[in-house]
């Protein structure tokens, strides 16, 4: 297979993987516009355009089928976003960039954006920046406007990587390479076992310096529900977020509960709200898993709401997981 058949094929499969490919494409058109436009009046790249598209049609389709619930979803989560926003969330991404870059490499890659004109006279330095910028750039944006998950830019981390890398190997810094590598490793234990190391140092503070916090307690708060769902077997599990429910069907996956995603909406804008649907079980009881003030669009679609019970958690001293339960009589519909 030649390189260009390959590329075609990679952008294809990358595209049908996550659509943060589709940065790639960007970086390489823009990379040929600006020093290699001649290129463009070639069929070759609109080819590998057109097979990586062809490559993406079924999902095309299926989300044409669908009303667009996987670009919903990526609105939901990134322009329809309110929390934080500013310098501190662009500080915050930027740290996180540079920590999993580690302090060596995520240093020299910070010494090329500073010696930018001396970075863009060598042709391969120039080719990996501007396939690693152009993503940062964009997700930069996405952090001063709400904020921005650290993997979100996670394509940009292999040219960035392989430009640090050749930068210490051209100057004859071998040593500081190995020692760079070695601290990334140390850097890999120590987070895996962190837990273990905030328990002994901190105990009062554990979920608060956990970076595993977001997975800890939904063990426990589903053992908590069981009984609950238990002495209500008719009744809807139901959740007005997707992490609760996503949470607490897996915990409580033994009873195979009947499920459904609270969207008087409509709008599909995620796995849970694309997939159930609580239209089907007008009549029937339903159990609500809540994390927030009850909403004022219960109380109209049922005949009666019961709060049963608050579910608590401890993560560390100061810190819990929570969850408050209702039981809602008769659903009208939405």
């Amino acid at each position: 297979m030649g390189r260009l058949a390959a590329a075609r094929l990679v952008c294809g499969l990358g595209l049908l993987s996550k659509y943060t490919m589709a940065a790639w494409l960007g970086a390489a058109f823009l990379f040929l516009l600006a020093f290699h436009w001649s290129r463009l009046a070639s069929a070759k790249p609109w080819l590998a355009v057109g097979l990586a598209f062809l490559i993406l049609s079924p999902n095309i389709i299926w989300n044409v089928t669908h009303d667009f619930p996987t670009l919903k979803h990526t609105a939901d989560i990134t322009l329809n976003r309110q929390s934080g926003g500013g310098l501190a969330s662009l500080g915050e991404f930027w740290a996180a960039q540079w920590v999993a870059l580690g302090p060596v490499l995520g240093s020299v890659f910070v010494l090329l954006l500073v010696r930018v004109r001396e970075s863009w006279h060598d042709d391969r330095t120039r080719l990996l920046l501007w396939f690693a910028l152009p993503l940062w750039i964009v997700v930069s944006a996405q952090a001063m406007k709400s904020s921005a998950n650290a993997n979100w830019a996670a394509p940009a981390f292999a040219p960035a990587v392989i430009a640090a890398v050749a930068w210490l190997l051209q100057r004859e810094k071998k040593k500081l390479l190995i020692a760079g590598l070695a601290i990334n490793l140390l850097i890999v234990g120590l987070v895996y076992h962190w837990p273990q190391v905030i328990a002994a140092v901190n105990p009062e503070k554990q979920a608060k310096l956990n970076p595993f916090k977001r997975a800890m307690g939904w063990d426990e708060l589903g053992r908590q529900l069981k009984p609950i769902l238990q002495a209500h077997p008719d009744a809807v599990l139901v959740a007005d977020n997707r992490t609760l429910l996503a949470h607490m069907l897996y915990e409580l996956r033994d009873l195979n509960p009947a499920a459904a995603s609270w969207n008087p909406s409509g709008i599909a804008s995620d796995h849970y709200k694309l997939t159930t649907d609580l239209r089907p079980y007008v009549g029937k009881d339903a159990i609500l898993v809540t994390d927030n003030a009850l909403g004022a669009d219960f109380a109209p679609r049922f005949a009666r709401i019961e709060k049963l019970a608050s579910l608590k958690v401890p993560l560390d001293a100061t810190t819990s997981r929570d969850m408050d339960v209702y039981l809602l009589h008769d659903f009208k519909g939405y």
